[in-house]
């Protein structure tokens, strides 16, 4: 069986139920250890393994957690990625809680995408009215509210690179627009979407104030110039055809004979 059918396989069967209860969301959720628990029959039926691992990206002074899901045999590999965004702040935890709290949660939804796996309960569809984001004061602008006001997506956020994707690295000015709009439209990350809305934003605001410059502005002073040689030339030409026409006027029938 390859793997891919493996795959196609576990991400059928598998059940992963929400049995946990959110009392400040008032929703049911799912966490890291119930999606393992789930696998693990499966794994062993197909005889794969996954494992998980996690790379921290600072993007404008804020840290994220890249969580790479991989599925394996031993000779074939499917990985996907999920990230999640470190808070500065968060009452009740300590820096390293804070931590591992993120990783947890990008570790899951690298899972769900790699599995399949159902999740209508996220961020979006909290209740987040009393959440408030905490800016490190070395940092640039919050990037969680470009989406309020482009002028915070200044020169230095253009050129940061992108921190994900096939054009991962590349700063946000150069990345082909077609991929920007692809950002917005279809990323599920609410932040990418922000971002790559306020490049768009960006370079619809620089589009306009430029003015076209059309070839032969620069020498427009000269132009007058120009011509007034060109009518001389053709003045000089006249003048020539006519004292050539009364010289031979004058060589067939002498000064009489001019007609005017």
């Amino acid at each position: 069986m390859k793997l891919s059918q493996k795959l196609q396989l576990i991400q059928s069967k598998l059940k992963v139920g929400k049995g946990h209860r959110n009392q400040f969301g008032n929703y049911n959720y799912r966490n890291l250890a119930d999606i393992f628990e789930g696998l693990k029959p499966l794994l062993e039926k197909t005889q794969c393994y996954v494992t998980v691992s996690d790379d921290i990206e600072t993007v404008n002074g804020f840290n994220y957690i890249r969580a790479t899901a991989t599925f394996s045999d031993g000779d074939e590999k499917i990985t996907t990625e999920g990230w999640a965004r470190e808070a500065v702040q968060k009452k009740g935890m300590d820096d390293s809680q804070i931590t591992g709290a993120t990783s947890s949660y990008a570790r899951k939804y690298a899972l769900n995408g790699l599995f399949a796996i159902d999740d209508t309960e996220d961020a979006d569809s909290m209740d987040n009215r009393e959440h408030k984001t905490v800016v490190p004061t070395s940092s640039a602008p919050d990037i969680e509210i470009l989406d309020q006001s482009s002028d915070t997506w200044d020169e230095d956020a253009r050129s940061s690179g992108i921190p994900f994707g096939k054009h991962k690295g590349t700063p946000w000015k150069d990345v082909p627009e077609g991929y920007i709009n692809w950002v917005i439209n279809s990323s599920d990350n609410a932040n990418y979407r922000r971002m790559a809305n306020a490049e768009l934003v960006a370079r619809i605001e620089g589009a306009s104030s430029e003015k076209p410059v059309e070839k032969g502005w620069a020498v427009e002073e000269d132009v007058p110039a120009a011509q007034a040689s060109t009518e001389n030339m053709f003045e000089e030409d006249e003048t020539s055809k006519q004292d050539n026409h009364l010289s031979n006027i004058k060589d067939e029938g002498g000064k009489d004979d001019i007609p005017w």
